[in-house]
């Protein structure tokens, strides 16, 4: 299991939300495996101000998302899959 969190990057102590960085300066939430008990890492809450800023960032991504043409948006998806950077 820790090869497919370190290929996500994940490591035993990580933010819990991403607005263009990665954020969570709260309590930490450790996630258990179902098969054996042990402690696979945790996940640090955010605050309401960090929530609410990931939201507003989130928005104003799609509002850019919604107007880029259909056929940009399928490259940058099918690039995304393959590992690309996107644009």
């Amino acid at each position: 299991m820790q090869t497919v969190l370190d290929k996500l990057g994940l490591g035993d102590d990580n933010a819990g939300v991403f607005d263009g960085e990665w954020r969570g300066g709260g309590a930490k939430i450790d996630k258990i495996s179902p098969i054996d008990g042990r402690k696979l890492a945790s996940v640090r809450t955010v605050s309401d101000d960090e929530y609410n800023n990931a939201i507003a960032r989130a928005q104003e991504a799609f509002s850019k998302w919604r107007v880029t043409p259909a056929p940009v948006r399928g490259e940058t998806v099918r690039d995304a899959g393959d590992g690309k950077n996107s644009r």
